[in-house]
């Protein structure tokens, strides 16, 4: 994607210009015309990553109108894609900390059975193991829900991989 916006930066620099109206392009604001096509590139693709990282330094920006409609869908594209990839990680942390939170629980409530009821050593490993199991069993379930959702040769395929 970046290689594309380089390529497509360099193209409106050189290419959409309007002295009468808006003066220097990128190119010639930040003094770049004697840069060979490489450097140039380099250049371009550093602006690319800092603008769609959100990092963007301002060391090199629009100045003609289309420049400045580029960095308007650049940032717009960055913000989004980091709202969009934190949005994703806060969503899977909090599913492993609810997943964590259920087997936890019931670890609590069957240690506050054993000192509670004095049950026997052998039938709280039991009990134990059950709960071990039951988890696994949960996380069994869950794949079995997504693996039914798929069309059938991506299933059959994922199936055949699993097993």
């Amino acid at each position: 994607m970046c290689h594309f916006i380089s390529c497509l930066w360099i193209f409106i620099g050189k290419n959409f210009q309007d002295d009468e109206i808006d003066g220097d392009n990128w190119i010639e604001a930040g003094e770049f015309e004697e840069l060979t096509i490489g450097e140039l590139y380099l250049t371009s693709f550093y602006f690319a990553v800092t603008t769609v990282t959100t990092v963007g330094y301002g060391d090199i920006g629009g100045n003609s109108t289309p420049e400045r409609w580029l960095c308007f869908f650049l940032h717009l594209i960055g913000v989004l894609s980091y709202s969009y990839a934190a949005g994703s990680l806060t969503t899977i942390i909090a599913n492993y900390d609810t997943i964590n939170d259920e087997s936890s629980e019931r670890m609590d409530i069957l240690n506050r059975m054993f000192q509670d009821n004095n049950l026997p050593l052998e039938h709280y490993n039991e009990l134990r193991e059950h709960i071990k199991f039951s988890s696994v069993q949960d996380d069994q379930k869950e794949i079995v829900d997504f693996l039914d959702d798929l069309p059938y040769r991506t299933k059959v395929s994922s199936i055949m991989h699993i097993y």
